[in-house]
Formats: C-alpha cells, sequence, structure tokens
C-alpha cells in the first residue's frame, strides 16, 4: 500500500474514533446521542462502591444528562432523604436497591437504563403538552 492510502486510512480511523466520542454522534447503544432538556432534575442515590450505580452513571455521561449523586454512605443526611422518597414511592419497601433514582420527582428503584430514559422522554411530553399560563 502507498505512503497516500496509508495517511488516508489513519485520517479516517482517528476521525471514526472522534466521531464516537463526541455525543449525538452515534445512534442507539452507548452514546445514544440522546438530547434532554436541561430542566431535568436527576438525583442518583448510592454508593461509589455499587456496581450499579457506577454503570448507571457512566451511561448518564455518556449521553450528556445533567445529574447530581449522592453516596449514602458519606452523606448521612441524603441516606434519611432517599428513604423518605423511597418509602412514599414504594409503602411496602422493606429493601432499597442500588441504584435510587429521582427523575422529576419519580422514584425509580434500580431502573434499567432505557427505563430512565422513557421516563425522561414522558416527563419531556408531558411539558411540551402543558398549557402555558
Amino acid at each position: 500500500m502507498n505512503h497516500t492510502k496509508k495517511t488516508l486510512l489513519l485520517c479516517l480511523a482517528v476521525l471514526s474514533v472522534l466521531c464516537l466520542s463526541v455525543s449525538g454522534c452515534v445512534s442507539g447503544g452507548t452514546g445514544s446521542g440522546n438530547s434532554f432538556s436541561a430542566d431535568n432534575v436527576v438525583i442518583v442515590y448510592g454508593s461509589h462502591g455499587c456496581g450499579h450505580c457506577r454503570q448507571f452513571v457512566a451511561q448518564l455521561e455518556r449521553d450528556s444528562i445533567e445529574y447530581t449523586f449522592y453516596d449514602i454512605y458519606d452523606e448521612p443526611e441524603r441516606k434519611a432523604e432517599m428513604f423518605t422518597k423511597a418509602r412514599s414511592a414504594f409503602p411496602d419497601l422493606t429493601t432499597v436497591h442500588f441504584p435510587l433514582v429521582d427523575v422529576n420527582g419519580t422514584i425509580l428503584m434500580r431502573p434499567g437504563y432505557s427505563e430512565f430514559v422513557a421516563h425522561l422522554k414522558r416527563a419531556e411530553t408531558a411539558a411540551l403538552r402543558a398549557p402555558m399560563l
């Protein structure tokens, strides 16, 4: 292969890697390019040692979704807040599974990422349909 072809292939490879790392460049799966309003309030309760929490937060970051993470073992006042929200959403609750996610006031316990995204989409659709005052 001549030098020009090698250079062109290298440039294409570099551009492909850059494209994959930019939000919105890939549709579906990781880096899905979901675009959600900054008005959404996403609070994640869990622990830095929790694998489910780390995976969930990593996906939020890949999709550039703003969130607040509270490690309930580092912040005892947030632990009480989490249990209050969990008990109001799940009255018969005996065990909390991490992450517990508050999405605009809707409480999800260890949601799959697609379930979480569905809640964001419903919230945004409802906001669009709400009458303007």
